[in-house]
């Protein structure tokens, strides 16, 4: 607690050790996992896009890491050994936190067998890693959109266990969202009251559109900047403006680290074109502002986009959607300042109590605190 309020991270992650999924796997896929082991499993897929060049120059970019932490470092162990993330979580006054994986997704990328058996490891370490924290750490499950039947199978099962709130759905970068193909998952998350967790990761698969057509010119400030707001348009268009949340009534959507200051722009813009463009949208479809406010719909704050930025997004489409999230331990979180960085905010307590632990308790319905 901080500050008399309750605080839910919207959008935390773990650095999935190696050796914990190398653990957790079917021994028939251990010596594969292993094979590909890189420290991290941040560069698994064949020839990894680098975005190695200087802007301006054909030299290369500085290696030299530029993350600043607002004060130090998350604990190095913190994704090992939960009761270290819980000493960080205390020290930030958060006291409930959702858990994202970062390098699992990119198992899209290699053959479908061992994605399978690494989404089942990692349904295993975040069920022995979540277990002795119930009321304060939850998690995703992994769905392949490759393997689609097995997958669900295995949703089925994670999907009834405790620290299970919500499901990640690992999609090739070359199947939209609105794929019927996917129709099924949608069905699973709405009968099983799972949320559906969308989030972008810049330099690993599935890369974010325009990353292998050159678009990002081989720049990873081009990249870092456009990839996750142009993916979070991308993706909501697609799911929402396919009539998904018309089709299953109780399903729900989390939007995490693409920003929220475009939000406004973008449903304004996709209303209009709705109108130029109705022909390319199913018959039915309501206007996506509809969706936004219809509180089945939220999006995980940016801290860096600051006070003015989300504001407008709450004049613009309610205080209902936006969730406080810090990124830990990702670079780009302000640990351990986070929480400090947004009580400076000039928001009434009304709109603090939805955005640091209300709209994400709605959000994450099966989360029990």
């Amino acid at each position: 607690m901080r500050n008399g309020h309750r605080v839910f991270d919207a959008d935390a992650h773990v650095w999935e050790p190696p050796d914990l999924l190398e653990a957790h796997i079917d021994p028939s896929h251990r010596e594969a996992l292993r094979s590909r082991n890189d420290g991290r499993y941040r560069s698994i897929a064949p020839n990894p896009i680098q975005f190695g060049r200087l802007l301006g120059s054909e030299e290369p970019a500085s290696t030299k890491a530029n993350v600043q932490f607002r004060g130090r470092e998350p604990h190095p162990d913190s994704s090992r050994d939960p009761a270290l993330r819980i000493a960080d979580m205390d020290l930030e006054g958060i006291d409930a936190s959702i858990v994202v994986p970062s390098g699992v997704g990119s198992f899209c990328s290699v053959e479908v067998d061992l994605e399978l058996a690494v989404h089942r490891a990692y349904h295993r370490y975040m069920a022995e890693y979540c277990s002795p924290y119930p009321g304060r750490l939850c998690g995703v499950a992994m769905v392949s959109a490759r393997a689609l039947d097995d997958s669900l199978v295995e949703l089925r099962r994670v999907g009834a266990e405790r620290w299970c709130v919500g499901v990640f759905p690992a999609v090739p970068r070359d199947m939209p969202l609105d794929s019927p193909k996917l129709e099924p998952l949608w069905a699973a998350a709405n009968e099983l009251d799972l949320t559906v967790v969308l989030h972008t990761f810049t330099f690993t698969p599935p890369y974010s559109p325009g990353a292998l057509d050159g678009s990002f010119f081989d720049n990873a400030w081009i990249a870092r900047s456009a990839a996750h707001p142009w993916a979070g348009m991308r993706n909501i268009a697609s799911l929402l403006g396919s009539g998904v949340l018309d089709r299953h009534q109780s399903l729900r959507v989390a939007l995490l680290e693409a920003g929220q200051g475009w939000l406004p722009y973008w449903v304004h813009r996709l209303e209009e074109q709705a109108e130029y463009m109705a022909g390319a949208l199913p018959a039915g479809v309501a206007p996506f502002s509809e969706y936004i406010r219809s509180g089945r719909y939220f999006q995980s704050i940016e801290l860096h986009e600051g006070e003015r930025l989300t504001k407008q997004v709450i004049d613009e489409l309610g205080q209902d959607l936006l969730m406080f999230s810090t990124d830990y331990p990702h670079g780009e979180s302000w640990f351990p300042r986070a929480t400090e960085a947004f009580f400076e905010w000039d928001l009434t307590e009304d709109v603090r109590r939805k955005l640091l632990w209300e709209n994400a308790l709605t959000c994450f319905r099966r989360f029990d605190p």
